[in-house]
């Protein structure tokens, strides 16, 4: 019974330092767009980040104009 609730500890633990991790390498991005194509907007959100976005072209319409 005490090694199991010492596992669930540890998942716990380690779930939480990971989470922290990630929230630690938050950014924060300024964008002001008005009337630019969504691809445009995407595109400039991805290079301020350095993440790569994921999106299906079917569902998204990248040439709808934003702001």
């Amino acid at each position: 019974m005490e090694k199991i609730h010492f596992k669930r500890k540890f998942v716990i633990l380690t779930f939480l330092l990971c989470f922290s991790l990630t929230v630690s390498s938050a950014q924060k991005i300024s964008l002001n767009f008005s009337g630019k194509n969504l691809r445009t907007v995407l595109e400039s959100i991805s290079q301020q980040t350095g993440y790569s976005l994921a999106y299906s072209k079917e569902a998204v319409n990248l040439d709808e104009k934003v702001t």
